[in-house]
């Protein structure tokens, strides 16, 4: 009879073979003291050590996965075929033998190379088979257990033990990824006690990770304050809040007759921890930077916006994994890019009836970079491959905006004219403008702020097009002259703008929020440095294009869509969260947020094969549209409806202005009358006080902040 290695030996071979190594109680499979799997070591010699003691002589070696392997766990339940099935989809993908341990179950553990991105620890990835990653363990073979709640009794045998194989990228794409929660873009360097700023990073990370490269000069003061109230808010211990502070002075630019020490900062924390009270949110809030300073007004507010893992259902899924492997894209905004332009391809032929109202699967989208560096463009060109080889598909436009009429001349209809015989008083119709038959129209246009500085201008007609090409498609302008229109339109569009830009434009513009509620807003970012990026492998585009033109063909055979039982359940949950009223520009541009949730389902909807939309499409659409709405509200965050009459109380806290120094805020470039009906506007909502002062010649008007208003 063979002799059963003691656990002392199994755990110590494991660590030999460079797996890493901890105790796991042999009857619960849980581990054997706390934070044992962030000790877990491949060192045979701190292995046996370990093993040696008296309470943990009995324990199983467990392997944790970390940055190493993952490991697919196979799991076929009594009376299901699950795990058989999915085992045999992934094995015609092209799964790899490998090394392999039977489980006491009947499963089996398959061990695979790290892919060298963050792999969540996941139930059923695949139906039946869970995924071990980042944060994940099993019981190594040699593991004996003994028949309990959680497991069964048996040995963990090694039935195949040849070298760990690499898992091929098609399937690479379907695991759960996320980001590595212990990645920021603060660098600590090695004299700033790195424990304590990386603690404090741990403690908000996301508060922190909108921190800039560089901080200019002129608003570091602003800044340095807003994040020390950041800190104070949540209260973060003073002394990793003052180490953090130095990593985010380290950021600031320092002029040679201008430098800051940064006892200077530190000495911006000391106010925030004497002044305000970490419980008393609101006055924390009350101080704000200096006007004018349109980048510091995005800082500090609202915390940049986290994609649920919901949104990314399906074949979506899938192919953004795929175009996110090797880029430095945003997958929100390769999820986002692909759902306009996939709502082009369909048309307007599918109909969501909702009372009378008819929705149709027509979005539009605009990608907003934390910087010019954000890599807005490059989330773009993944979708441009897998569309580019559609049969029939509809047509482009690089862009840019520039009149309402351009948008109704590219989907118009037919011109007939009228023309008379020469030889009588007859005459019959002639076609001089055969028109556009297919009305589907995608346009990517990469520069939004010269949109918005078109839509300023007097007479264009570019808003209330965009308008109406989103509510019913039918736009018909009411002109004397060169007569055209459109019926059934279905134009889709998708731009790109940085915060900055937007926020400048937005400040001399009324027109803006006339069709920004039909807008999508998604934030994007550069998610890593990859200095030599790969594009996605023609042999793994292919089959993703191949799925692609099925999809479309499947839709050809669908003319409505309904909601299923259990959608409707939840959008009975939903709805009047959906449909709540928000202050200020940020609640303008997100008040149609059950009609964008409808419309992005109906994509999902699509994208599945399905004629009805069920509850995993409606929760993919409304985990879409939340992160638009955290969107919106971070980039909008404190603006007023009208953003020149915020600019006008702007400058009337400095001290009481005339008209002509209003006017030249917008630096001569506005009508008088649209002043006076901004002026008009702030009186009458008592905001503002108007006096006639003499002058010894004709009066003059003066404008100033009403009693009661802040810095009046």
């Amino acid at each position: 009879m063979a002799t059963v290695p003691a656990k002392i030996d199994i755990a110590a071979q494991l660590a030999e073979q460079g797996y890493l190594i901890f105790p796991i109680n042999h009857i619960s499979k849980h581990p054997a003291e706390k934070k044992s799997y962030k000790l877990a070591s491949d060192d045979p010699k701190e292995i046996r050590f370990k093993w040696s003691q008296d309470y943990f002589k009995d324990c199983n070696p467990g392997v944790a996965c970390q940055d190493r392997i993952i490991i697919i766990d196979v799991d076929p339940k009594p009376g299901s075929t699950d795990a058989q099935r999915s085992l045999k989809m992934l094995m015609d993908m092209g799964l790899p033998k490998t090394r392999t341990v039977k489980t006491p179950s009947g499963g089996v553990h398959l061990y695979y190379k790290h892919p060298g991105r963050w792999v969540k620890s996941v139930a059923n990835n695949w139906p039946g088979i869970d995924i071990r990653g980042n944060g994940g363990y099993v019981l190594g073979p040699g593991s004996t257990t003994e028949k309990g709640k959680s497991c069964n009794a048996g040995t963990y045998v090694l039935t195949d033990d040849r070298e760990i194989a690499t898992l091929p990228l098609n399937i690479v794409v379907q695991l759960p990824f996320r980001d590595d929660p212990r990645v920021n873009p603060l660098t600590v360097t090695d004299n700033q006690r790195p424990s304590l700023a990386q603690a404090a990073l741990a403690t908000e990370p996301s508060e922190f990770s909108k921190i800039p490269e560089k901080i200019a000069a002129g608003g570091r003061d602003d800044k340095l304050f807003r994040y020390a109230c950041s800190m104070r808010e949540r209260s973060i211990p003073y002394d990793m809040a003052r180490e953090l502070m130095k990593v985010i002075w380290s950021k600031c630019e320092q002029p040679a007759n201008d430098y800051m020490p940064v006892e200077e900062a530190w000495g911006k924390l000391d106010r925030a921890w004497k002044e305000y009270s970490p419980s008393n949110k609101n006055e924390l809030r009350q101080y704000t930077p200096s006007p004018g300073n349109a980048e510091s007004n995005t800082e500090c507010q609202n915390p940049w916006p986290i994609l649920n893992d919901k949104a990314l259902h399906g074949f979506l899924k899938r192919f953004v994994n795929l175009a996110c492997l090797n880029s430095e894209a945003d997958p929100a905004a390769v999820l986002m890019t692909s759902l306009v332009r996939f709502a082009a391809e369909v048309g307007n032929g599918i109909v969501l009836m909702v009372g009378d109202t008819k929705h149709y699967s027509r979005i539009v989208s605009v990608v907003v970079g934390n910087s010019s560096k954000a890599r807005k463009g490059t989330s773009a060109k993944p979708v441009d491959r897998l569309f580019e080889s559609l049969q029939n598909g509809a047509r482009t436009s690089p862009g840019p905006f520039s009149s309402g009429e351009g948008i109704i001349y590219s989907v118009r209809d037919e011109t007939r004219e009228w023309k008379k015989t020469t030889d009588s008083k007859e005459g019959h119709f002639i076609v001089s403008d055969p028109g556009v038959d297919d009305k589907r129209f995608f346009i990517l246009d990469e520069e939004f702020s010269s949109a918005l500085t078109c839509i300023q201008r007097e007479g264009n007609t570019l808003s209330v097009i965009l308008r109406c090409a989103w509510d019913n498609g039918n736009l018909d302008p009411l002109t004397k002259t060169s007569k055209i229109k459109a019926t059934g339109a279905h134009v889709c569009w998708l731009s790109h703008v940085t915060i900055i830009e937007l926020l400048n434009k937005l400040q001399k513009s009324d027109s803006f929020n006339g069709f920004s509620n039909r807008i999508l807003w998604v934030c994007a970012k550069r998610q890593k440095e990859i200095p030599f990026p790969e594009p996605m492998p023609i042999t793994d585009l292919k089959p993703f294009q191949a799925e692609l033109q099925d999809i479309l063909d499947h839709s050809k055979n669908i003319s409505k869509l309904e909601l299923d039982d259990s959608a409707k359940d939840l959008w009975g949950e939903v709805y009047s969260n959906l449909t709540k009223d928000h202050p200020g520009l940020a609640g303008c541009v997100i008040n149609r947020g059950e009609a964008q949730a409808l419309r992005l389902a109906m994509i999902y909807c699509l994208l599945d094969k399905d004629k009805m939309i069920r509850r995993s499409h409606l929760e993919a659409a409304l985990a879409m549209w939340q992160y638009c709405r955290d969107s919106a509200f971070y980039i909008f965050h404190g603006k007023a409806e009208n953003p020149p009459t915020d600019l006008i109380l702007d400058a009337l806290g400095t001290g009481a202005k005339s008209t002509t120094e209003l006017h030249q805020l917008f630096n001569n470039n506005i009508y008088k009358d649209k002043l006076q009906v901004w002026l008009a506007e702030l009186i009458a909502s008592g905001k503002v006080g108007m006096e006639k002062v003499s002058t010894g010649g004709a009066p003059k008007t003066l404008y100033s902040l009403a009693a009661g208003e802040p810095n009046s």
